[in-house]
């Protein structure tokens, strides 16, 4: 079994050496399984006091992020683990949250985060809209006090199998914004959102972006002097931080 993305490499489940669509040997990249970099998720969030379960629901998110980078699992990826290790250990993620809802109506609610992992409210966020979707149609459920939800597609397309139409959408720091038109100081975040459609017997169509081109942090990538617009290109690639780079294989 083998996966191919955009950039024309295809990932082996059986850990083999990366190869290109002519079946060229990727140099200096390294092949993860999939299952390894899972359990190895769930080892360093455990660690840092998150419950096993919650660190599976997290492990989950991040995976599925890692398997759909065109550019494979990049020093980027592996920063915002770490930054994320170091605000659970520093108290700016809560990795026990008690989650609740403030507000309940027949098919809307609002729930408490507590200053959860933000993979882990939103997870549970989007299940129970989907539970109260089921019973009336139609659902929204808003978030407070959550932190960075990592891949927004993950939780629309947790609607695909129940085949309905999933959206996802969360504001973002200022830090990493835009001025508006004619400004200089950063208003506006990238704010990205995700809707995930079912195909019927074909595939399903899924759209996960955000509204304004950024780079991480502010750090160009390797040979990167400007930032293009987010709308209109076809692919709008993370700039990679430093040279690590890694396959995921399914």
């Amino acid at each position: 079994m083998s996966r191919r993305l955009s950039r024309g490499v295809s990932w082996s489940s059986t850990g083999d050496t990366p190869r290109s669509e002519r079946g060229q040997a990727v140099s200096g990249v390294l092949s993860i399984q999939a299952s390894v970099l899972h359990d190895f998720y769930v080892q360093v969030l455990v660690r840092t006091g998150v419950p096993e379960a919650d660190a599976h629901l997290a492990a989950a998110v991040r995976l599925e992020s890692a398997l759909r980078l065109p550019a494979g699992l990049d020093a980027f990826t592996v920063i915002r683990l770490q930054n994320t290790v170091r605000r659970l250990q520093a108290g700016g993620i809560n990795p026990t949250p008690r989650l609740r809802m403030v507000q309940e109506h027949a098919t809307s609610a609002l729930l408490d985060g507590d200053n959860g992992l933000g993979a882990v409210v939103g997870t549970r966020a989007m299940d129970y809209c989907l539970s109260k979707a089921h019973q009336q149609g139609f659902a929204l459920v808003g978030v407070r006090n959550s932190t960075t939800l990592e891949m927004m597609a993950y939780y629309a397309m947790r609607a695909l199998e129940h085949q309905t139409i999933g959206f996802a959408a969360t504001n973002t720091e200022l830090k990493i914004g835009l001025p508006p038109w004619g400004g200089v100081t950063p208003a506006l975040g990238n704010n990205p959102f995700a809707i995930a459609i079912p195909g019927g017997q074909g595939p399903a169509l899924v759209l996960d972006m955000s509204v304004i081109a950024t780079r991480p942090q502010g750090v160009a990538g390797e040979g990167e002097t400007s930032t293009r617009g987010a709308i209109g290109n076809a692919f709008l690639p993370r700039p990679v931080i430093g040279s690590i780079k890694a396959m995921v294989s399914p």
